[in-house]
Parts: structure tokens; sequence; C-alpha cells
């Protein structure tokens, strides 16, 4: 899946694309109050702004491979500092496996 390449911006509700103001990218509602710009649409394309950012720095070519592994990294990082608030001695002993099918996943290609 292909996304638009290159820096995303929000300006109020509107995303567009390097700053190119002629062709937005999405203009974000908020759902209690769709026809009008309240803080919750501007948080809500500010969020969805970083995000693909973000995602797009750590893979460039697949960005959407890093979006769908969050939760996966996320959820080994916590019980990588588990164990070490555990005092277990060897940071993730017996789990290189594991971190490797973490970081494939991230480093996915198209």
């Amino acid at each position: 899946m292909a996304i638009s390449k290159g820096k995303w911006e929000a300006t109020g509700t509107t995303i567009m694309l390097n700053g190119d103001y002629r062709f937005p990218l999405a203009h974000v509602t908020d759902p209690d109050k769709p026809m009008h710009t309240t803080p919750t649409a501007e948080a809500n394309a500010n969020i969805i702004v970083t995000a693909i950012n973000a995602c797009q720095e750590v893979n460039p070519d697949n960005p959407m491979a890093v979006a769908e592994s969050i939760k996966d990294m996320y959820e080994f990082c916590r019980e990588l500092l588990m164990s070490l608030d555990t005092g277990y001695e060897r940071l993730g002993a017996g789990r290189e496996g594991s971190l490797r099918q973490v970081v494939a996943k991230v480093e996915r290609r198209e």
C-alpha cells in the first residue's frame, strides 16, 4: 500500500503534503461537531500527521509496516523493562528470536 511520500503537515484541521495548501490530503472533523473547527478536530489532524511522519522516518519504503507493528514493539519493550525491574541479569535472555521478529516486521518492505 503506497502513501503520499513527503512531510505531512497539519494547519488547523487541514492535512497537506509538504505545505502545499492547493491540494489538501484531508480535512479532519470532530465527530461531535462535523461542521465546525474544534480543538478535538485539530488534535485529530495533528495525531494523524505525527504518526505518519514518524512511520515514514522509521521505514520510508513501507510506513504501514511500522504502524502495524507499534503494538508489538511496545509490548516487547515493556516485557524487557519488566525483566530489568525483576533483577533478571541478562536483558532479554531467550528473547532474541522475538526481538528479531519485531524488528523484521518493522522493516518489512512493500
